[in-house]
């Protein structure tokens, strides 16, 4: 039976998951944290911009309260996200790189490579279906406290299934700065 965290035993100072993610009561609600969504937060960019053009050309006067209740409410949202993105520092860091490099190593593992996916046929595909749904990349005790982190859910064996992994492995890349592209991780034959 998968492990599902409820609470951080990880000993990690790092969270990916900010207030925005999560319901009332706590619990994460958001399959990606908020921080991950570019297009969102370049839309609410763009609509912050345009806003205030809006504002300063003194178009649309009649909506001049409402607009600029608009904008500071875009604004305050925007802040939220980006206090929510983790700075990785230090021990943390240098953990979260680890835990990268054998995601990636894990991830690349439980692809087919490149011949095989051109290749394809029925048992291909029966085959990528059980790699997607069963709990079969194994992972490190120190890669499982990121899985705590990510919400990913584990065995007691610390194996998780490979959407897991590869979730794991785009939040610890953007967080680190880094690319999170996963057919970059597909082995080329």
């Amino acid at each position: 039976m998968p492990r599902q965290p409820q609470r951080d035993d990880t000993g990690l100072d790092v969270e990916f998951f900010g207030p925005l993610d999560r319901d009332k009561n706590g619990n994460i609600s958001a399959e990606y944290p908020c921080w991950m969504n570019s297009l969102q937060i370049e839309n609410m960019e763009d609509d912050v911009r345009l806003d205030e053009f809006f504002l300063k050309q003194s178009i649309d006067p009649a909506n001049k309260a409402q607009r600029q209740a608009s904008l500071d409410d875009k604004r305050k949202k925007l802040r939220e996200i980006n206090q929510c993105m983790p700075i990785l520092k230090g021990e943390v860091r240098a953990k979260a790189e680890q835990a990268r490099t054998e995601l990636a190593d894990k991830v690349a593992e439980a692809y087919f490579n490149t011949s095989e996916m051109a290749k394809g046929g029925a048992n291909t595909v029966m085959q990528e279906a059980k790699r997607m749904t069963e709990f079969m990349v194994g992972i490190s005790p120190q890669t499982a406290a990121f899985a705590v982190k990510c919400n990913v859910p584990f065995t007691k064996d610390y194996k998780v299934m490979r959407p897991g992994a590869e979730k794991m492995y785009q939040i610890i890349s953007r967080a680190l700065g880094e690319d999170p592209d996963l057919e970059a991780l597909r082995k080329v034959a």
